[in-house]
């Protein structure tokens, strides 16, 4: 996802299916990839990403009895562990580990996101001051605007004994980067659009801030798309390029 501005350190496997009726046109649709460039290479440092220490709310504030550990890479397109307060994996809202911020960030969980340096720190400055990850961090480093925390907290419910701040670790953790399910989502548009599929949303309508959507009937639809797929099957031995980003 890195492309796509998403720096966390993490793999993802995606998976997309076409229906086999699209014949050539699914057999040639890939995964869109994007480019790297300035634009999307960023470290959690930088200043659009990281959080200025003075400005954390003193709750994500740690001072622990730890030990600097030896660099593994230097590498700001990896992590850098450098220091740690024991071995070992443990839950991201209670990490051993904590990270320099000129690298990768660690993979938010639904639990939390890991720990880092504060700003500014470099390898063999004193201290054990630390600050944990905020959800706010997390949302830059998988590149989102500053309205989805925003929008993510009004379905927080006080009900369910869980603070805002786990509720939004929770949301974050099980999410990626928008701009690629953008890319992914324009990709797919326009393999259906060059097949001949026509939309199924006829119109919508909004009342008090409420869209609703009127779609076709989904037997006239289906009819629609199969006489639409062997008119354009018919017409062409093969799609034109499919861009692999836009």
């Amino acid at each position: 996802m890195q492309q796509c501005g998403d720096i966390e350190n993490c793999w993802r496997i995606v998976v997309a299916a076409l229906h086999s009726s699209l014949g050539l046109w699914a057999n040639n649709c890939s995964i869109p990839i994007g480019e790297v460039s300035d634009t999307v290479s960023h470290c959690a440092e930088d200043d659009i990403v990281a959080t200025n220490t003075e400005d954390m709310t003193q709750r994500f504030h740690r001072v622990m009895n730890e030990v600097q550990v030896a660099q593994r890479t230097t590498n700001p397109g990896e992590m850098q562990k450098v220091s740690q307060i024991g071995p070992g994996f443990v839950p991201s809202e209670f990490p051993n580990a904590c990270h320099d911020l000129k690298c990768q960030p660690p993979k938010c969980t639904t639990r939390g996101a890991g720990r880092h340096k504060p700003k500014g720190w470099k390898q063999g400055d004193p201290g054990n001051k630390s600050c944990m990850f905020t959800p706010l961090d997390v949302a830059k480093h998988k590149n989102l605007s500053d309205t989805v925390p925003e929008f993510l907290s009004t379905f927080h419910a006080t009900k369910s004994g869980m603070s805002m701040n786990k509720f939004l670790y929770k949301c974050l953790g099980n999410g990626f980067s928008m701009k690629f399910s953008e890319a992914m989502h324009d990709s797919i548009g326009r393999i259906l659009s060059w097949a001949g599929i026509s939309e199924d949303v006829e119109t919508s309508l909004v009342n008090n801030h409420v869209v609703s959507h009127v779609q076709t009937p989904e037997d006239v639809w289906h009819h629609k798309l199969e006489t639409q797929v062997k008119a354009a099957v018919t017409c062409l031995d093969a799609p034109p390029p499919l861009p692999s980003y836009a």
